[in-house]
């Protein structure tokens, strides 16, 4: 169905839904580029907020991966299989047909990935009494976004990535803290303090950006 802030309609639309479990193929990377290309037009903050297990049995994440680099979206995923996520065991009679842990886990690393490249987040619950809870916090993070922008150094065409660092008003760095920072050996702040020093601040941002051609 076409975007659309009727309430009303949308229900109806969920409502005719039918959740089988089978053999059926599974287009969740080609259906999400799909609704960032229904995005583009569109101005402003743009968010997609995506209630799958994460499986995939089509193909085509690299596109996506490229596509989500390169848009202005950002990736809220509430994903969706529950226990069975953590199944562990020999045999695999549990698991939705077609399905094994390993995809599973696979299917969870690419949430994960996906949420984190365009500064969104990822939830995994395991019952359905959490996810009251977890819209509340999804709609509190939609409230409260911001956004910092910057002229890019280079006009390469390329993908840079992209660190983000919480500073206090001595200049130290709060957090979060990378092994590959750029200035880490000449930048003393950039560095980990003691861990008795540490503040645990969690940052949501994107993990880097597309740089026009020249």
């Amino acid at each position: 169905m076409p975007f659309s802030e009727d309430k009303g309609t949308v229900t109806q639309a969920l409502a005719a839904l039918r959740y089988n479990l089978g053999a059926a193929e599974l287009r969740l990377f080609e259906a999400m580029s799909a609704a960032v290309d229904w995005l583009a037009p569109i101005p402003g903050k743009k968010t997609l907020v995506l209630l799958s297990t994460g499986l995939d049995t089509f193909g085509g994440w690299d596109a996506l991966a490229e596509k989500l680099r390169a848009r202005d979206v950002s990736i809220y995923a509430v994903a969706l299989g529950g226990e069975l996520r953590d199944y562990r065991g020999e045999a695999e009679s549990q698991l939705p047909t077609g399905t094994t842990s390993l995809s599973f886990e696979e299917a969870t690393k690419k949430l994960t990935t996906m949420a984190e490249m365009t500064g969104g987040r990822v939830w995994f619950p395991r019952r359905s009494e959490e996810l009251e809870g977890i819209y509340h916090e999804l709609a509190a993070h939609l409230r409260h976004r911001y956004s910092l922008g910057f002229e890019p150094l280079v006009r390469d065409g390329r993908y840079h990535r992209i660190h983000v660092q919480l500073v206090d008003d001595k200049g130290r760095v709060l957090g979060p803290w990378y092994d590959d920072f750029p200035d880490a050996a000449s930048h003393p702040a950039a560095k980990p303090p003691a861990k008795k020093d540490r503040v645990r601040y969690r940052l949501f941002f994107r993990r880097g950006y597309l740089a026009p051609t020249p």
